[in-house]
């Protein structure tokens, strides 16, 4: 009984201890999430968010546990829309017995799932800059309201700090560098707290990607560092031992220390490869580590040792250098037939001083056999920044098929063909700029036959042959002949500065070229050097008629910098967009970013055409045009097929049959996706036609409807001539006269690129063309023709205005009768003169038999105004009095309470009241009298105005009489 009763107390013993940890950390919830908050708000100027917090103290009994979920940082300003740290999961194990004491000591870090994006604006301006400055972290904690919470602060006593899962991005614009790295997983283990300790770092990651300028220098290499260190805090020395990075399967370890000293870091590190295996070397390359590893067969070996030695601080860079040494390797796959022997690299990088214009680069040897050919290479390269000092060697034939096949690339058509390579170039760039070519050698060929490169979607480079001589000043291609996916073209002839343009950031390559092509696809070839992104830009741009700078994309499109190049062209056929091009012959030249066609003659659209000027793409919103063309004989149909203009302000241009000439120029900008910004457009020109026909068309519809006559739903015009002018997005059409419908037609008005459009159309009609609809306005407007004499016949000329306005999708038409009206005019009034003429003495005899009577009218109408006058004011006096008499009866009225009111309190009061009762009383009299003098004035007033009406009524009386 008692071994049953110690039971159950010791159960209820371990419930409640159990209750206990459940419950406990609800007590400290509150308190350890305030001042976590508070600390993150003291160390940073960001904008912190979570989802969710938790305590517990069973994840690591007897230590709270303190996880905040879904914790996100975004920057400020610049950086507002870009979030900064987004962590899935961040756990904080906090020592619980230090607690009860007031402390809160931190003994393990987990970061689970953290996105870091780490950004560098142009302007140089990091969105990680978020640290508060030491003097405002010293200004908040020394302020006078702080409270318990923000007074307790965090220790750290770190054993573990952990990274789970972690990607990061890294993007630098000032250097157009990007970096991003994917599955890292960190766990840092050691007593993290104290002055000198041990500690071992374990680091897995991908570095998925390194470039520079859109050029890939790395990509998928895996990284695995296990690091043994020796932390000294009080010096913050760390040291390493017992250390090993594998890239991929490439081994290397390294030992030293880092020290950090206010804000220099001093890096005294050594590194080598223990494992001397080639294969090992072999890895870094990303398409045969990603393959079958262990079916490569290699033989040889190498060795691979560096430095890092030196200070890093806002002035200085640390010096280091790297040797590799390969001696008579190969490799192959067991799949493939081709090998490559006979590698021997002897190369080595330094730079001592880490200025990078002391780096060295010195590749004695970079020898091998490819499939039998042999290859080598030499390289010197010296004072990259001052005077780059360069002497380079290469000689022998690669099968890039061949390669392709031992490289192990996922493509197997990426790269075919040969290419012959004897070449050597020595020099200093300063002997170059200076045209000191005597102290430049510079000499070999380049031959490539039947070079193919798929690496572009949907489109392939095929040079079937290339022939490269190098000399000194200039280099000179001999009948290159290129196809890009459906272009075929020649190209020849020299191209100068290219060493320069080489080894320097702002240097001009320069050339003259003949291109001469049997077929070029201009809108292929723009799409296979765009990006998929900036494709997409180009596309999005055009669907959504982004027409003004402002709201194109950025820049989807630039024109190259630094290229000085005229090109004598011919090309049989062109294509670009809808257009296409035949025998098209053009001088163009390129120069400042700016593409000059002088002229550019070619047939299309069953014409021809001949285009003068240039397009300037320096500016960096927009793009400039000042062109001038001269169009002959273009189909009007095939042309509104092909030109997106006309479709935009003559969608009447569909349905016209004939050909139409024009000469005109046109300045203004197109946006990077090569719109036009429409309202930056001015210029002008003639046009005309050859006999045209317009049949149907919204416009001649609604003008056939408004004349009420189906005639005019069809034009047919002789030969046109019309001029026009560009201005402020609208284009102005000068008055033309032109048949229509057999009806004489003046044309005038404008048609904005925002498809509004405002036109007259001034007719000479017949009568009897006109609808019934439209004959019975004009004789409402003119009145009863008929009753004057005047008959309108079927031939009678009208002279009317259509206003058509609004969409030209569905143009509104009205009908201006104001000249019809005016021709009428002076037969309506010979008419009517005849008439008066005739009853004028009779009219002048009832004026004199009426006038009197007029007279008399007038005067006894007068007569009544002017009683009725009187009886207004007298009624206006009398209601004035009325309300006199009522206003001082209550005053006095008034005046009596108040009496009655004080003689209760007492002798002065009552004297006060009779006072001001009397005050009262006067008061409204004054007033009373004013209404009375007010009334009378009105009255006398209104018996004046009637008098005067007499004497204008008589007045008017006479003169009609008269």
């Amino acid at each position: 009984m008692k071994i049953k009763k110690t039971f159950k107390a010791l159960g209820i013993i371990l419930l409640s201890f159990f209750l206990l940890l459940l419950v406990l950390p609800f007590f400290f919830k509150g308190k350890v999430e305030t001042l976590v908050k508070n600390e993150i708000n003291k160390q940073i100027e960001a904008t912190v968010d979570f989802k969710s917090t938790s305590l517990s103290l069973l994840r690591n009994f007897p230590d709270l546990t303190f996880t905040i979920k879904e914790l996100s940082i975004t920057g400020k300003d610049d950086f507002e829309t870009t979030e900064l740290l987004h962590v899935g999961a961040l756990r904080l194990r906090i020592d619980i017995w230090k607690i009860f004491k007031g402390n809160y000591e931190l003994k393990e870090i987990v970061i689970n799932k953290p996105e870091i994006n780490l950004l560098v604006l142009k302007n140089g301006k990091t969105n990680w800059d978020i640290m508060v400055s030491e003097v405002e972290n010293i200004s908040e904690n020394t302020s006078e309201n702080v409270n318990d919470y923000e007074s307790e602060t965090i220790n750290i006593a770190l054993k573990h700090f952990v990274i789970e899962n972690a990607n990061l991005s890294y993007n630098d614009q000032t250097s157009n560098f990007e970096t991003v790295i994917n599955d890292l997983n960190t766990r840092i283990s050691g007593n993290l707290s104290t002055e000198k300790s041990e500690i071992k770092a374990k680091i897995t990651t991908n570095l998925k990607k390194m470039a520079i300028d859109g050029l890939s220098y790395a990509n998928n290499i895996s990284i695995d560092l296990d690091a043994t260190i020796l932390v000294d805090l009080k010096n913050y020395i760390f040291t390493f031992r017992k250390n090993q990075l594998l890239l991929n399967a490439l081994a290397i370890e390294f030992d030293g220390s880092v020290g950090m000293l206010n804000d220099d870091i001093t890096f005294l590190l050594n590194f080598q490869t223990p494992n001397n295996e080639f294969k090992s070397l072999l890895s870094l390359i990303p398409s045969m580590y990603a393959a079958d590893f262990n079916k490569i067969k290699t033989s040889g070996g190498f060795s691979l040792k560096g430095f890092l030695n030196g200070t890093y601080n806002e002035t200085s860079m640390p010096g280091y250098g790297v040797t590799i040494l390969v001696d008579n390797a190969s490799f192959s796959h067991h799949d493939m037939p081709t090998s490559v022997d006979n590698i021997k690299i002897n190369a080595d990088i330094n730079c001592k001083t880490g200025e990078t214009d002391a780096i060295r680069i010195n590749v004695e040897q970079f020898d091998f056999s490819l499939a039998g050919n042999p290859f080598e290479m030499q390289l010197k390269l010296s004072h990259l920044i001052s005077d780059p000092n360069f002497d380079f060697k290469a000689s022998g034939t690669l099968d890039f098929e061949k390669l392709t096949q031992v490289l192990l690339l996922e493509n197997k058509d990426l790269l075919k063909g040969k290419m012959q390579l004897h070449a050597g170039i020595k020099g200093i760039l300063s002997d170059i700029t200076n045209e000191k070519f005597d102290r430049v050698a510079a000499s070999g060929s380049l031959i490539l036959n039947d070079f193919v490169y798929n690496g572009i979607e949907k489109a392939a480079i095929n040079i079937p042959m290339s022939q490269i001589n190098i000399a000194p000043a200039y280099i000179d291609l001999i009948n290159t002949h290129i196809l890009l996916g459906e272009s075929n073209f020649v190209l020849g002839g020299k191209v100068s500065n290219y060493l320069v343009y080489a080894l320097s950031d702002n240097e001009t390559i320069k050339g003259n070229l003949d291109l001469n092509a049997s077929f070029i696809n201009a809108t292929q070839l723009m799409k296979m050097f765009l990006s998929e992104e900036q494709q997409t830009e180009v596309a999005t741009a055009t669907t959504t008629n982004e027409n003004a700078a402002t709201e194109s994309a950025e820049s989807p499109i630039e024109f190259p910098k630094n290229i000085d190049f005229t090109f004598q062209s011919h090309i049989d056929s062109l294509y670009y967009d809808t257009f296409k091009l035949y025998d098209v012959v053009a001088k163009l030249v390129y120069h400042n970013q700016k593409l000059t066609f002088n002229p550019l003659q070619a047939n299309l659209l069953e014409g021809s055409m001949t285009l003068k000027g240039a397009v300037d793409g320096s500016k960096k919103e927009t793009i400039g045009i000042a062109l001038d063309f001269d169009l002959k004989d273009f189909d009007i149909p095939e042309s509104y097929k092909a030109i997106g203009m006309l479709q935009k302000i003559a969608p009447i241009a569909e349905r016209t049959h004939g050909t139409m000439s024009a000469s005109f120029n046109m300045n203004g900008s197109l946006n990077k996706q090569f719109d036009p910004i429409y309202e930056t457009l001015n210029g002008g020109g003639t046009l005309s036609t050859s006999k045209i026909t317009i049949e149907g068309g919204k416009m001649l519809e609604n003008l056939a409807i408004t004349l009420g006559n189906p005639d005019y739903k069809q034009l047919v015009a002789d030969k046109l001539h019309l001029s026009f002018e560009f201005l402020n997005g609208k284009i102005y059409q000068k008055p033309f006269e032109m048949k229509l419908a057999g009806t004489k037609t003046i044309l005038s008005g404008n048609v904005g690129f925002d498809q509004q459009m405002d036109y007259n159309m001034d007719f000479s009609i017949p009568y009897g063309k006109i609808g019934s609809s439209v004959q019975e306005s004009i004789d409402k407007l003119s009145g009863s023709l008929s009753q004057v004499g005047i008959n309108l016949n079927a031939g009678t000329e009208l002279n009317i205005r259509a206003k058509i306005v609004g969409e030209i999708s569905d143009p509104k038409i009205t009908i201006d009768y104001g000249n019809t009206l005016g021709d009428l005019k002076s037969e309506i009034e010979n008419k009517i003169q005849d008439a008066i003429q005739k009853q004028k003495e009779e009219v002048i005899s009832k004026v004199k038999e009426t006038a009197n009577k007029y007279i008399e009218e007038a005067e006894k109408s007068g007569d009544k105004l002017i009683k009725e006058a009187e009886q207004a004011a007298a009624k206006l006096t009398t209601e004035a009095q009325k309300l006199v008499d009522k206003g001082v009866q209550e005053a006095r009225e008034q005046a009596e309470k108040l009496v009655t009111e004080a003689a209760k309190k007492g002798v002065i009061a009552e004297k006060l009241a009779k006072e001001s009762g009397n005050k009262l009383v006067s008061e409204a009299e004054k007033k009373g009298n004013k209404l009375i003098s007010e009334a009378n004035k009105s009255g006398q007033e209104l018996i004046k105005k009637a008098q005067t009406e007499k004497t204008k009524l008589i007045e008017e009386a006479r003169k009609k009489a008269e």
